[in-house]
């Protein structure tokens, strides 16, 4: 079977609340209706924009930051730096929730999380942040980020993370640190870091 994903049409993501990079004011609940497609198709498609929670992990003060390896599925992000941890909604996501769907993103990225790093967050540390777009390039003009800040301390065993094997690197940076990687980040990554300096 067909990986399904979550989707937004384009023409509805136009008329509800069209808006181009990071947009604080925007929210995942301004889109409108949304539906579950093949992902192949929705890879090459310009009709339909695919709904993806990004992660960015915060933790004394530092910012998660790696590089992506070539086992991470989208292929045009390969070697990229990155400061979000990402991934589809897929159908699997609704069984947990009658959801609204904020909260259907916010499961997908808590799953997305421990999926990538073996760390379980908590609901109350993902902090609803923005929506993302940017038609720059293929890959992020068929997507629309839905952005959380998550805030992690002791309760979360940081200590015990296990990134996953799209990692090739990873470390903790400071803001400062991450000036020196902004021009090799994926342009979500550097919108990100963007709105982080402020």
């Amino acid at each position: 079977m067909h990986e399904q994903v979550l989707v937004v049409s384009t023409d509805t993501f136009k008329r509800n609340c069209y808006f181009e990079g990071l947009d604080p004011i925007r929210r995942v609940y301004q889109l409108g209706q949304t539906l579950f497609i093949d992902r192949a198709y929705a890879e090459k498609s310009t009709v339909y924009k695919q709904l993806i929670p990004y992660s960015i992990l915060m933790h004394d003060k530092k910012v998660l930051c790696y590089t992506r390896s070539t086992a991470s599925g989208e292929k045009r992000l390969h070697h990229k730096v990155s400061i979000g941890i990402g991934g589809h909604i897929n159908p699997n996501d609704c069984m947990h929730f009658p959801a609204t769907i904020i909260w259907l993103c916010a499961f997908a990225a808590q799953r997305e999380i421990k999926e990538e790093t073996g760390i379980h967050v908590y609901q109350h540390q993902l902090e609803e942040y923005s929506l993302l777009y940017s038609p720059s390039s293929a890959v992020s003009q068929v997507h629309i980020g839905v952005v959380f800040f998550v805030h992690l301390d002791e309760s979360n065993h940081v200590n015990k993370f296990l990134p996953e094997k799209t990692m090739t690197t990873y470390e903790w940076c400071t803001i400062k640190q991450l000036r020196s990687k902004y021009k090799d980040m994926e342009i979500w990554s550097q919108l990100c870091y963007e709105q982080l300096k402020l």
